[in-house]
């Protein structure tokens, strides 16, 4: 009698995944939202294994100098990015693909804070016209209840650069959110990527942060509690989303620049006119 083949008991190969790259997060540098640091976010994530960390302060680029310090002496790569809130209520992240997306980005902040008063900023649909950063990805933030025409007019806008970034924080309707979010993503042929909405690199910052705005005025206590209650820290590997979103995050992480460079700081001077002769 012939004995049935032996089952093979041994574990499964695994496939080699990509290192996470988080494309939307806050330093201190963002008032009363982020509760971390720059230099800690990046070490953070350095030790977490993270392939890319992108710092998108609210119309803002003054935290990627010190996250840049930190990031030069590891392996992590550095994104150059910022967060606007329109108007209309359209929220987006810029991530700057080169030096000219850098440019272009720095003018649609000096464009939106030149236009209110100090600490805030004012940005259209009409200034997103017409300072577009072309070369930049833009990472579209939808609202608790998504509005596929704003996806629209973002695709139009930027053919090619749009993404639908997918923040799921354990909030209860989560599923409902995905369901909604890949529907309109396969309406509109815009491809969703992993994003964790990060204000700060350890959750216990919360505490600490949440302690000192008890202290503070009650609107700074209710602007607190409002954008904290539903923010990320950076998070193990345990925690992270899907392996296609993670995938598609690192995929729009390589096609940026390595890091901030001094050349792209440098000022672009018109060359000097010669007299003839």
């Amino acid at each position: 009698m012939q004995r049935p083949a032996s089952r093979d008991m041994s574990l499964p190969t695994t496939t080699c995944e990509p290192a996470y790259a988080e494309l939307h997060c806050l330093s201190n540098f963002t008032f009363l939202r982020g509760a971390s640091h720059p230099h800690e976010l990046i070490e953070q994530a350095d030790a977490l294994g993270y392939s890319a960390l992108a710092i998108t302060d609210e119309c803002s680029v003054a935290g990627v100098v010190r996250a840049h310090m930190a990031a030069k002496r590891r392996q992590l790569k550095l994104i150059i990015g910022a967060e606007f809130r329109l108007g209309c209520g359209l929220k987006l992240v810029a991530l700057a693909i080169d030096r000219h997306g850098y440019g272009q980005l720095c003018r649609l902040i000096t464009r939106g804070r030149r236009a209110a008063v100090k600490g805030q900023y004012t940005l259209t649909r009409a200034d997103l016209q017409e300072l577009g950063p072309e070369q930049c990805f833009i990472l579209w933030l939808p609202a608790a209840q998504p509005q596929p025409d704003e996806l629209r007019w973002l695709a139009a806008r930027f053919p090619g650069r749009v993404r639908i970034a997918v923040e799921l924080l354990r909030e209860g309707e989560d599923g409902r959110r995905l369901a909604a979010l890949t529907r309109i993503g396969a309406e509109c042929g815009i491809g969703l990527v992993a994003s964790g909405d990060v204000h700060m690199h350890l959750r216990a910052r919360r505490r600490r942060s949440r302690s000192s705005a008890r202290g503070s005025t009650p609107t700074a206590s209710a602007i607190y509690a409002s954008v904290h209650g539903s923010s990320g820290c950076i998070r193990a590997s345990c925690s992270r989303p899907p392996w296609s979103w993670r995938s598609a995050a690192t995929s729009v992480s390589m096609s940026c620049a390595t890091s901030i460079h001094t050349s792209w700081c440098r000022p672009e001077r018109p060359r000097r006119a010669t007299c003839g002769g």
